[in-house]
């Protein structure tokens, strides 16, 4: 199909020439062999004003709503590694064992402290009852045993930071070490995210901003997808990035929409509604020269009209 531009006047001239010209289009033949052709038809639209809405798209990233970048509290070497990209794993499972002998054997000291200030105090519990100790002796005593067993829980949860664990159920998106390497506060290990609660993010020119709001609902198409997705404005940033001039906006997806992590995505954002006049032949039949043309044109804001003929 050919789009060809023809202002308004001019279209509505071709019309009238064609028809006036139909007559003529065969040549002068004689009366026995002449044939009766049906009468030329022509329907005409009335203009019409119709409003669409022109948008700006913004390109985006899918990101997951819920992600955690996983590091050990701890320094030591990594002595299980069990969790790999792309795995799923739930709640509470085991994604990286430290190897921390020293841990434990601090562990094992404050056991040894707290019982031994356990026992003592047991014991001048009932010194105290035979009035053989005085008071300020027993609550001496008393009070050593209160920092064994704090010693202890401390030990315990020092011990427990070796175990480092999944706090959500999500899938594994990046790993960043292997057994063998040494884990030290700071130092990321793994990447998880939570691939059920997705969302878009876009940065958008200071110039569009203002179109944005939070909680409005904008189309958004992903990669080859045909069609939109709705996404519903979530966070927008009360500043703009220094270096680009764009305002980081999130938007919340649809549960179930068959995303991945990391697609390409565009945000449409309203920038104006325009009025345009919808008009013209909507088709031209000329039966006396056995052809047929159809016109559908309209009036862009230009004043011309696109009219694409077959």
């Amino acid at each position: 199909m050919t789009k060809l531009a023809f202002p308004l006047t001019t279209t509505c001239a071709l019309a009238i020439l064609i028809l006036s010209l139909t007559p003529g289009c065969g040549r002068k033949q004689d009366a026995s062999s002449e044939v009766n052709l049906p009468s030329v038809s022509v329907r005409a639209r009335p203009v019409e004003a119709k409003r669409w809405l022109a948008t700006e798209e913004v390109v985006g990233t899918i990101r997951a709503r819920v992600r955690a970048t996983l590091e050990a509290k701890i320094s030591g070497r990594i002595g299980q590694l069990p969790a790999v990209a792309g795995q799923n794993v739930k709640k509470g499972d085991l994604l990286i064992q430290l190897e921390v002998s020293e841990v434990q054997a601090r562990l094992d000291q404050a056991r040894a402290v707290e019982q031994q200030a356990a026992q003592d105090r047991k014991r001048f519990e009932t010194l105290l009852a035979q009035k053989a100790v005085t008071q300020a002796e027993y609550d001496a005593v008393q009070a050593r045993a209160e920092v064994a067993a704090a010693s202890l829980a401390e030990a315990e949860t020092m011990l427990g930071y070796a175990r480092i664990t999944a706090p959500f159920d999500g899938v594994i998106s990046r790993r960043l070490a292997e057994v063998g390497d040494l884990a030290s506060p700071g130092r990321p290990l793994l990447e998880l995210e939570d691939p059920g609660s997705l969302r878009l993010e876009a940065d958008v020119p200071e110039a569009l901003i203002d179109r944005v709001q939070l909680g409005i609902t904008l189309p958004i198409r992903v990669g080859a997808r045909t069609n939109a997705l709705e996404g519903v404005v979530s966070e927008l940033a009360p500043m703009a990035d220094p270096n680009t001039r764009t305002f980081r906006v999130k938007l919340d997806l649809p549960p179930e929409s068959g995303l991945r992590l990391g697609q390409f995505g565009r945000v449409a954002v309203p920038v104006n509604e325009i009025t345009s006049a919808f008009a013209g032949l909507e088709r031209i039949a000329a039966s006396t020269c056995a052809t047929t043309l159809s016109v559908r044109s309209s009036v862009a804001p230009s004043g011309r009209i696109t009219a694409p003929i077959t």
